[in-house]
């Protein structure tokens, strides 16, 4: 696809979110917790309700410590989902124009936008632009052509809906924390999130490539 106005080749795109997606979130928030509080805590979140209850945290508490962590610099030291970077690298590598949308709160602590550049930089993982907040699927159709945009990949069932409700695709990984709050269309692994991308990529091409 060519931009009539600047005449640059625009490429195929795919958003993908970082806490559980790319990253381990849940467990390694659980494991700082649990030396933030010098107790145990239960480790296997599937997802049927707030993290906060089933850590059977008040709501206070819970803040405190995810608090703590952000400020702490621990996004850094997040543990990455195996296959991960081979995805990513993957996707540059077919000339896709990579997206991470996140719904990290960058305007109010300084060290988020920071320590979540230097995580992917540490894991290898290569992409084009960032975008932070709720609305982050928002601001994707707002940013890129919406034909573009080949699918958003999200563990969140409620960030899949809301860039469904745009019109996009979306598809979850399948993750213990994502076994009770489904999205429709979800993955088992990225190497199958690969072949399906293929696909898409060469539907898009298809119909998009020479203009």
């Amino acid at each position: 696809m060519i931009c009539t106005e600047c005449g640059r080749h625009l490429k195929p795109v795919v958003a993908v979110d970082i806490d559980g997606t790319l990253g381990n979130y849940h467990e390694h928030f659980t494991v700082f917790a649990e030396i933030y509080l010098n107790e145990a805590l239960p480790h296997d979140y599937d997802g049927g309700q707030e993290f906060s209850e089933y850590l059977g945290l008040d709501k206070r508490v819970y803040r405190d410590i995810k608090l703590a962590y952000r400020q702490g610099g621990m996004k850094r030291s997040m543990p990455m989902y195996d296959g991960a970077d081979k995805f990513m690298q993957w996707m540059h590598d077919e000339g896709i124009e990579l997206w991470i949308a996140t719904t990290r709160p960058w305007q109010r602590l300084d060290n988020v936008d920071p320590d979540t550049r230097e995580w992917l930089r540490r894991c290898g993982i290569p992409y084009d632009f960032m975008i932070y907040g709720d609305d982050k699927y928002d601001q994707l159709y707002l940013l890129v052509d919406h034909h573009r945009i080949l699918t958003v990949i999200d563990d969140q069932p409620e960030a899949c809906q809301q860039a469904a409700t745009l019109g996009l695709n979306a598809r979850q990984p399948i993750r213990p924390h994502t076994s009770a709050d489904r999205y429709l269309l979800r993955f088992n692994s990225f190497a199958a999130m690969s072949q399906e991308i293929g696909f898409m990529k060469r539907d898009w091409e298809a119909k998009h490539g020479e203009r």
